[in-house]
């Protein structure tokens, strides 16, 4: 799973180049993407690193959100919960090292590489917001259960009432055994 994310994210940050920003999913990414061309060396480690703290602290909410689950001992919404910060946690990792190699591109003046790390960490947190929202709306045993049901039963009082006790004391009536139809016994 861990290294699928990886794969995943990786795919996503070199399909998302300076070239082909136009092409982003959505405008604000687009947006954010454009800003991250823009930004110097040092503005773009500090900015990674702030995401990086953000994502920290959405998968606390979410693990906030899984103490209360687990307080009520919603099994379905915990199973819910934990696929979402089994993948905030991947992306959490996956960031952290974008950091760290952001760090060394800067370092060493690799544009280049200072970018594509940059674009990493970015579309990771733009992932782990969705995961948080998508956790918030984990719905466990208490959005399938209404509470106690309340059955209402009517008899139509035209509808002869049926004793099942007095049901078997009449003797039922005999009945006349057909004639063979073969003559074998």
């Amino acid at each position: 799973m861990k290294g699928l994310i990886s794969v995943v994210v990786m795919g996503m940050a070199l399909a998302i180049t300076p070239v082909n920003m136009a092409k982003a999913s959505s405008d604000k990414q687009a947006d954010e993407l454009r800003k991250a061309v823009k930004l110097s060396m040092k503005d773009k480690v500090n900015s990674a690193e702030k995401m990086t703290a953000e994502m920290k602290s959405l998968l606390k909410q979410v693990f906030d959100t899984m103490g209360e689950a687990r307080a009520e001992k919603d099994v379905v919404r915990i199973n819910c919960l934990r696929d979402k910060t089994t993948a905030i946690k991947g992306l959490l990792r996956i960031s952290e090292q974008a950091v760290v190699n952001l760090q060394e591109a800067a370092a060493k003046k690799d544009e280049e590489a200072a970018e594509h790390e940059y674009i990493k960490v970015t579309i990771a947190r733009q992932k782990v917001q969705q995961l948080t929202a998508e956790a918030q709306t984990c719905a466990g045993e208490v959005g399938k259960y209404a509470g106690e049901t309340e059955v209402e039963v009517e008899v139509d009082e035209q509808v002869e009432k049926f004793n099942p006790d007095k049901a078997f004391e009449e003797e039922p009536p005999e009945y006349e055994r057909p004639q063979q139809s073969s003559p074998y016994e």
